[in-house]
């Protein structure tokens, strides 16, 4: 098996994750049965609460499709309590794959 650390957006914080990982425990099993879903198929670094993509989901029925915007507003949110990111593109690129096949496989 391999290590692999794993950054999780939950609806009020950021948590650091380290999952074990083998043929018979991928990842993306692994981060589904916590409730997660991961941006990645193979080796996820960031998985976001299935909750936090269905109320996106949600609100894009209403709005226009804006990730970028969603992810800024995201980043604001968590580093104003405590919780910096990397960065601000690379969340937005790894959110927004989370997202894609979220809706494609929900």
């Amino acid at each position: 098996g391999r290590s692999l650390h794993v950054t999780c957006i939950l609806f009020d914080r950021v948590e650091q994750i380290v999952l074990r990982t083998c043929a018979c425990a991928s990842a993306p099993s692994q981060l589904m049965a916590m409730g997660l879903f991961g941006c990645a198929p193979i080796a996820p670094s960031l998985a976001v609460d299935l909750r936090l993509l269905q109320f996106m989901k949600t609100l894009f029925v209403r709005l226009t499709p804006n990730t970028t915007a969603w992810c800024e507003a995201l980043a604001v949110f968590l580093q104003e309590r405590g919780y910096g990111l990397t960065t601000q593109d690379n969340l937005r690129r790894r959110f927004s794959n989370a997202y894609q096949w979220y809706i494609v496989l929900v």
